[in-house]
């Protein structure tokens, strides 16, 4: 959809929540697999996209809170890369943030 594709990416793999609201959204989740049965690599960053823009988790009874990058406890590894600012300051959000997604893709962090 046209409004999805203008809204901004939702990391997939952070995903947290009570075992009542990950169950739901696991179950949406397979709902939307079983219907496509896409098994291209990154699908779930589309059904997870879809589901949470289009209501589907919301209509479970589950609230959603979306928390921009760089602003939560939780930072996935591409943030621990320094980033230049459009401003030209250098940033490096996580290193002060509690928890770290993505560990397997960057072995030297612990």
């Amino acid at each position: 959809s046209p409004a999805i594709a203008a809204s901004p990416v939702v990391c997939s793999g952070t995903t947290v929540g009570t075992v009542d609201a990950l169950a739901a959204y696991l179950d949406v989740m397979l709902e939307l697999y079983d219907s496509t049965r896409c098994t291209l690599h990154g699908s779930d960053q589309g059904f997870h996209e879809f589901a949470l823009y289009t209501g589907l988790i919301e209509r479970r009874n589950v609230s959603v809170m979306l928390v921009p990058a760089g602003t939560g406890e939780v930072q996935n590894l591409a943030m621990l890369r320094e980033r230049t600012k459009r401003d030209g300051t250098r940033v490096n959000h996580a290193l002060a943030d509690r928890f770290i997604t993505q560990r397997d893709g960057e072995p030297q962090v612990v």
